[in-house]
């Protein structure tokens, strides 16, 4: 048998087993599938009936609230801000510079029609 067909048999075994309040259903599958996951129900049927829901410590979560927190603060402080990353400084650079040259030529042309027309 597949072990997705096991699974999917499985997760839907539980959540109707949940819904009816912990009443067990019989599946219709083929013997040979039933013999193959019968532990595996029965395990499963176990874990339901003995398991039950339990709230962390309320120091536990603020250690974990406060650990959550540091650990951001500090994977942010440590990434250079968007424009001091190396492509846009170049890419600023190159764009100041092309607009230098840009008004260093007309300076220079406005310059020499002045001198021709005189």
């Amino acid at each position: 048998m597949r072990d997705d067909f096991a699974a999917d048999l499985l997760s839907a075994y539980l959540d109707h087993w949940s819904a009816r309040n912990g009443q067990p259903i019989t599946p219709t599958l083929l013997q040979a599938d039933l013999a193959e996951l019968g532990g595996l129900l029965l395990l499963a049927h176990r874990l339901k009936r003995l398991l039950r829901p339990v709230e962390p410590a309320p120091a536990f979560v603020a250690t974990l609230k406060e650990s959550l927190l540091a650990a951001a603060a500090a994977r942010t402080g440590r990434r250079p801000a968007l424009w001091r990353r190396p492509p846009f400084v170049i890419g600023a650079t190159l764009g100041s510079l092309v607009s230098v040259a840009a008004v260093l030529m007309v300076v220079t042309r406005a310059r020499t029609a002045c001198r021709s027309a005189a």
